[in-house]
Formats: C-alpha cells, sequence, structure tokens
C-alpha cells in the first residue's frame, strides 16, 4: 500500500479539497428546484434553508465521494482517469481519508440537525442509501443506477421539506 507522499499541510489541504470533489456540488442545486417552482415561497428564510441544505448535500455528497474512493483506490490504480485520484495515487493516507470522511458527514449531519426534522431526514437517508451504495449496490445492475437517481430525487425532497416546513408554520415572511 501506498504511503500518502506529501508533507505539507498545504498540499494535503489541497489533496484533501480534491477528494471532496467540490466541482460535483453543482448537483446539489437542485435542492433550491421547490422554490424556482413556488415563487410565492421566496424569502430571506426560506433562502437561507435552502442554503443550509445545499451546503449539507455538499458536506454528504463530499463525505460519500471520500469513503468510495478509499474503498476503490485499488481498482482506481489501474483506471486511466481515476488512478490520479487522491487515495489511488497514494497522495492521501487512509488515516487521513477515514478523518475526512468521519468529519465531512459530522458536518453534514450537524448542518441537517439546523433544517427541519424531514429534510434531515432525507438527507440522513441520502447518506446511508449511498453509503450502501459505495459498499455494495454499485455492483449490482439496475440498483446502481436507481441509487443515483433516487440521490437527485432526495435533494429536491430535502429543500421542498425545509420549505414546506417553514411556511407550514408560517413564518415564511418574517424573514422576507
Amino acid at each position: 500500500m501506498a504511503e500518502a507522499r506529501l508533507v505539507s499541510w498545504p498540499r494535503i489541504c489541497a489533496a484533501c479539497f480534491s477528494a471532496m470533489r467540490p466541482r460535483q456540488w453543482v448537483k446539489n442545486l437542485f435542492v433550491f428546484a421547490p422554490l424556482l417552482f413556488t415563487p410565492a415561497a421566496l424569502s430571506l428564510a426560506t433562502v437561507a434553508l435552502g442554503l443550509t441544505t445545499f451546503a449539507a448535500f455538499c458536506l454528504a455528497a463530499s463525505a460519500l465521494y471520500v469513503c468510495n474512493d478509499i474503498l476503490d483506490r485499488e481498482a482506481d490504480r489501474n483506471h486511466p482517469a481515476k488512478a490520479s485520484r487522491p487515495f489511488a495515487a497514494g497522495t492521501l493516507s487512509l488515516a487521513i481519508g477515514w478523518t475526512l470522511f468521519a468529519g465531512l458527514a459530522l458536518g453534514a449531519g450537524l448542518l441537517a440537525s439546523a433544517l427541519p426534522g424531514k429534510a434531515a431526514w432525507v438527507i440522513a437517508t441520502y447518506l446511508a442509501a449511498n453509503l450502501l451504495y459505495s459498499l455494495r449496490l454499485k455492483q449490482i445492475a439496475i440498483l446502481d443506477v436507481i441509487t443515483i437517481a433516487i440521490g437527485f430525487v432526495m435533494r429536491v425532497v430535502a429543500g421542498a421539506m425545509a420549505v414546506a416546513s417553514l411556511r407550514a408554520h408560517g413564518s415564511s415572511n418574517a424573514s422576507g
């Protein structure tokens, strides 16, 4: 097993950021779909909830990318496009990787806990389903695609739950 070859904190931080795959965060913009389709719900409070939901999904998705890349590091070393990923390339150690995974998952959980209950449960379910994907479902035809597709639906549902909860309590106009 290749040990981490980086020694400087800036390079380790850059590799961690790369492992988080921030370019994939655009997928999490789906949490704002409910606000696009219900302009009457638009307020500072609902936008704040949308931003919190977006951030929670970014952290959750990044945690899952890190976990998946750790688990797939051996196979990724033999893949031309994936061999340069931090764990496959040996740029990050497993200890750093699992610590990063735990921190990102914890951060996602903390942000989700600030959301209305149902939205938080959707994010928790997203994490659980995608952990199952990383561990086994990606190896089962059809279930791999279904899991990925459901992830997009969960983003929309979490956004809707956050907005609906606020509107149900009549506070959507309090900040906007």
